[in-house]
């Protein structure tokens, strides 16, 4: 037991060499002063504290609405009643009512029913490009989500190396034209004691003259009851391309075959002039293009340009009558 204590009073001396008392000289030692602020930097700009005590508190309702319409909050700016026209020259642009997926597909629809096709289209960068017959008929759309909720913005530039500026704005009063002829559709439904269109699941409506029918369902219902009745009804339908909407049909208009058969003997003598026209007599493409909850039915020749025609007329108003059945 000695020999232990003796041991550890040398291993406290040997701890006091490497880790020396100093709570005599921490006891003498002084403060020192706050450090200095620069000049240059206010002790006002620093805060310590993350989280706003104003006490003010906010739904996430309130907080979407302001995020999404900040604007109609600040200013009571409201969104647009009816489409019009801004600006003059590059900056001409046409501001619709309608949310952007809306727009899109009537801006999409607007160069079907014109003849043109969609050559490319991105609705995430709100870009769009219709091909003509001719260069001059090719057009790139831009369309972008307007400064107030359900409106939309439309750019409409020509995609030449030669645009022709009025023949730019010529197209886009067409356009506003179309998108107006819907949005006074749109108005008079909702004014009809609130009762859309979509509401009827067998409501069938002509328009344009009779030259286009309207069917209150969506695409797929649409074309799935368009199928049947051309079933059912004998139309001899030869091809259909569903990605396109289109069912192609051969349909002899027994009006046109009385009118062929009054017009005489020396008509028939004139066979050279229809002779190359026998082989497209007859037959019509049937496209259906989606608007959200309806979809609007369109003839098309055989060489897929709109008709318009008194046969065609009479082949809508036949489907739109086995329809309603």
């Amino acid at each position: 037991m000695v020999a232990v204590a003796l041991g550890g009073c040398s291993a406290f001396s040997v701890l006091d060499e490497v880790v020396p008392d100093n709570t005599k000289e921490y006891r003498k030692a002084e403060t020192l002063p706050p450090l200095d602020i620069p000049p240059d930097l206010s002790a006002d700009a620093i805060r310590d504290d993350v989280m706003d005590d104003s006490g003010g508190t906010a739904t996430y309702l309130e907080y979407q609405e302001q995020a999404r319409n900040p604007l109609m909050d600040i200013y009571g700016i409201e969104a647009d009643r009816k489409p019009r026209l801004e600006g003059e020259g590059e900056q001409q642009r046409l501001v619709v009512p309608g949310n952007q997926e809306q727009v899109w597909g009537r801006v999409r629809n607007f160069w079907l029913e014109n003849g043109l096709e969609i050559k490319a289209e991105d609705i995430r960068i709100g870009f769009m490009d219709a091909t003509g017959p001719s260069e001059q008929d090719n057009y790139r759309v831009r369309i972008e989500r307007g400064e107030v909720p359900q409106s939309t913005v439309v750019f409409l530039k020509q995609h030449t190396a030669t645009p022709d500026p009025r023949q730019e704005e010529t197209i886009l009063r067409k356009l506003a034209e179309y998108l107006g002829a819907l949005h006074a559709q749109d108005l008079a439904r909702a004014e009809q004691g609130g009762q859309q269109t979509v509401s009827s699941p067998s409501r069938v409506s002509m328009l344009d003259g009779g030259a286009a029918m309207q069917m209150a369902q969506d695409f797929s219902r649409a074309w799935r009851r368009l199928g049947l009745v051309l079933d059912r009804k004998g139309f001899a339908v030869e091809d259909q391309n569903r990605s396109r909407g289109i069912y192609y049909i051969r349909y002899e208009d027994p009006f046109r075959q009385q009118q062929e058969e009054d017009s005489g003997w020396l008509s028939k003598l004139a066979f050279w002039d229809t002779m190359g026209d026998q082989d497209e007599q007859g037959r019509y493409q049937i496209k259906l293009i989606s608007d959200g909850a309806v979809t609007r039915v369109i003839i098309l020749d055989a060489e897929g340009r709109r008709d318009e025609s008194e046969t065609a007329k009479r082949l809508l108003s036949l489907l739109g009558e086995q329809l309603t059945e």
